[in-house]
């Protein structure tokens, strides 16, 4: 079944997924396999939002921030340790999602807490340019760091 869905995704141009994403090819995902797993990052970010914000507030971001990142680095590291099969990358990816999604919240608790007034729009703005530019070139970057080293 595995091996027609790929002939259709094929057909359709959807077969160079391999090219663009080391780990579908080393694992035989097709598309919707590697769209499932990307999607888990984004499935723990969301879901940390509220809660970031929250203990952001009450903690502090200066403290948050380094938990989140904490997560977001173990699950990384643990990813090509333990991510054996689906499910693990899975829950894995979804964890780095959670870890990252703490920090806007923080950020923003930072700025208010340590950044006077008349400077906090333009901080605001560097920030968070610097986490869309960062996932801009995570994104095209990975994918080549990881084929250049396999």
């Amino acid at each position: 079944a595995e091996d027609g869905i790929r002939d259709v995704e094929r057909s359709r141009g959807l077969g160079d997924v391999y090219k663009r994403q080391p780990m579908a090819r080393d694992f035989g995902w097709t598309s919707t396999q590697a769209g499932f797993i990307q999607s888990a990052f984004f499935y723990g970010f969301a879901v940390s939002q509220l809660p970031g914000g929250y203990l952001s507030t009450k903690m502090g971001g200066a403290r948050v921030l380094p938990i989140g990142m904490l997560i977001l680095s173990a699950a990384t590291i643990a990813i090509p340790i333990v991510g054996v099969d689906e499910k693990s990358i899975f829950f894995l990816r979804a964890l780095v999602g959670l870890g990252e999604g703490v920090a806007p919240a923080a950020a923003t608790d930072i700025i208010a807490r340590s950044v006077s007034v008349s400077e906090r729009s333009r901080a605001v703005g560097f920030v968070f340019s610097g986490f869309n530019v960062g996932s801009v070139v995570g994104l095209v970057v990975a994918p080549l760091v990881i084929e250049a080293t396999n």
